[in-house]
């Protein structure tokens, strides 16, 4: 990030190559026990230069539309959310795109999370049958580090159709 600038996080100023640390997951993730119940055998990296230079502009540049309609369609669900402090992945674009595309309502409900620590709201959500989208507070680019009890909260709910109201 230049000029210390944190494109994941606009509270904070960027420290070291990707502006978080990962050293906890990461150390977790190469224990061999861990990697024994994931079954896996290789170092982990959070973000790996060997599959980042197999992508190309056009990877980029696909638009995900058509996939995200073929899960709807499946009668699957689909949950977006950003943190509010996020400025490379902001919610009002995403929540805009998805207004566009699905004609997901703008308007946001406030919803708590069961933990303690966590802001009040804990953030914002709409839903449309299965797509559902939730803008977290005081969150930057990695919701569930810089908020754990509200994302687990709008998680757990999502994935057990109770609604956070």
């Amino acid at each position: 990030a230049s000029d210390n600038v944190n494109y994941y996080d606009i509270r904070k100023k960027c420290k070291g190559s990707l502006c978080y640390d990962f050293s906890k997951l990461t150390d977790f993730l190469n224990r061999p026990d861990v990697q024994s119940e994931l079954g896996v055998s290789r170092k982990f990296e959070e973000c790996s230069s060997e599959v980042h230079l197999r992508w190309n502009i056009k990877d980029y540049e696909t638009s995900l539309e058509s996939a995200v309609k073929t899960v709807l369609n499946a009668k699957k669900k689909v949950l977006f959310y950003n943190g509010d402090k996020d400025l490379i992945c902001d919610w009002m674009g995403e929540l805009k795109g998805l207004n566009a595309l699905f004609d997901i309502s703008t308007v946001l409900k406030p919803f708590n999370s069961r933990y303690k620590g966590s802001p009040s709201p804990a953030g914002w959500y709409t839903k449309l049958e299965n797509l559902a989208f939730v803008k977290v507070s005081e969150a930057g680019h990695m919701v569930p580090m810089d908020q754990p009890g509200t994302a687990l909260t709008f998680i757990d709910a999502f994935l057990s159709d109770r609604s956070l109201d």
